[in-house]
């Protein structure tokens, strides 16, 4: 193998086996389609935690029961001193305890069907990467010559 000398602008020049008409880098062995595979799974995990989390959180709710401020249940008189949002009160509360129900309804809706979506097409991109990797396997192989 040779190479000719190169400038910073460009890369060195070698003589080697030169790719097939129209491949590309994933073609022999399908690493882009199981790279992309494994960037969704994560996603998907992610997004499956977050909807079963709210599947819980969902069921949980008991919109008669008092709200909660630092483990502990509100009596009308108390003030929330841990509250992030509003004035800290009993019925402050119980609002912001509506609000992250239907938030946690949100969720789950679109958590849980997406989690489906995403391993479905990490199945398919895996499938489609291993024929890709079969086909190019039997394109490279010596056939035999059928004799006359």
């Amino acid at each position: 193998m040779t190479s000719t000398p190169s400038t910073p602008d460009q890369p060195p020049a070698t003589d080697g086996p030169a790719a097939p008409v129209g491949a590309t880098p994933s073609d022999d062995s399908g690493g882009g389609a199981l790279g992309v595979s494994f960037f969704l799974l994560l996603i998907a995990v992610f997004v499956g935690f977050l909807g079963v989390r709210a599947y819980f959180d969902v069921r949980a709710y008991d919109p008669s029961a008092p709200p909660v401020c630092g483990g502990e249940p509100m009596t009308r008189r108390d003030e929330c001193w841990f509250s992030g949002h509003g004035d800290g009160s009993y019925d402050d509360e119980v609002r912001a305890a509506a609000d992250k129900h239907v938030q946690d309804i949100w969720i789950r809706n679109l958590g849980l069907p997406a989690t489906g979506v995403l391993l479905l097409m990490i199945v398919f991109l895996i499938r489609s990467a291993s024929r890709a990797v079969a086909v190019q396997r039997t394109k490279e192989e010596p056939h035999d010559e059928i004799p006359n």
